[in-house]
């Protein structure tokens, strides 16, 4: 099967892609040199892009690549927003058959369970605002699409400064943590339920023939507050966390309770258990 992807540099990309890989044609929307360690072929973001997708003819597409800036809205529009629909319009003109879509939404697109709704930042505004095309290009033109709706994802080999593993390193090292109070729940996934989940997804694109959209989410089915997961690495490991919880104030937009709109994956359900993570992180 022929994929075109966007986004396949990020985290869950480059790991999605190493998958797939394996048994598909792979083509990535990127900018020029970039490098990946994966067969496939590249698809310059250029003016000429949606011409290029039609030339690669792809059977079915993902939309991973994500922007989270605050400041730079051109960068995060252009990447949340104007990229997807460009991919859209592209595939809005395959023959029908080839019509296949997904693309990655986030539990910020919700706004928090306590004190807002909606989005809350201009990344899941954006997100948010390409959810409304997504549904003009997938009714009009008969595109089969599923929206996934990601929370936490976490990983052994993550260097993006999360939480998780933040806590997890200070344990191991004693360095001090400074955080904020620490009253967010977070519903924590492992990459690897993510990728099977997003693999899972594609089938059921490719099993629909109606066009429109499908949203589901990805998630656990326990929530931990940051004191909560200070705790679970101290009763896994025995070693106390050097952290500070109040050193730092909250952001000014925080997401303390996260809301579920649309129900879990059919088929799917995460096989990672998060203390057994800790645990051999710390071990290892």
């Amino acid at each position: 099967m022929k994929i075109l992807i966007s986004g396949a540099s990020g985290f869950l990309g480059q790991r999605l892609c190493r998958s797939l890989s394996v048994s598909n044609q792979l083509a990535v929307i990127c900018h020029e040199k970039t490098v990946f360690n994966f067969p496939c072929e590249s698809i310059n973001l250029s003016d000429d892009l949606e011409r290029d997708i039609q030339k690669f003819n792809p059977d079915f597409s993902l939309h991973l690549a994500a922007s989270y800036s605050e400041d730079d809205v051109q960068e995060t529009l252009g990447c949340n927003t104007v990229l997807p629909a460009r991919m859209l319009k592209a595939i809005s003109k395959l023959d029908t058959p080839n019509r296949n879509f997904i693309c990655i939404g986030s539990y910020w697109q919700h706004g928090c369970g306590t004190s807002m709704q909606g989005a809350i930042d201009l990344y899941s505004a954006s997100k948010l605002a390409f959810s409304g095309l997504l549904e003009y290009y997938a009714s009009r033109y008969a595109i089969n699409s599923i929206e996934l709706v990601l929370y936490g994802v976490y990983s052994e080999d993550d260097h993006r400064g999360k939480l998780i593993n933040l806590i997890l390193e200070s344990a191991k090292s004693g360095r001090l943590l400074e955080l904020s109070p620490g009253e967010q729940m977070l519903n924590l996934v492992h990459v690897k339920d993510v990728i099977s989940g997003v693999e899972l997804a594609i089938q059921a694109v490719l099993d629909s023939e109606s066009g429109g959209v499908s949203r589901y989410r990805l998630s656990s089915g326990n929530e931990y507050s940051v004191k909560d997961l200070i705790s679970l690495v101290e009763s896994c490991s025995g070693l106390l966390p050097n952290v500070q919880l109040g050193a730092k104030s909250y952001r000014s937009v925080e997401v303390f309770e996260p809301v579920y709109m649309y129900p879990i994956l059919p088929g799917w359900r995460p096989t990672v258990n998060l203390e057994s993570f800790i645990c051999n992180v710390l071990e290892a």
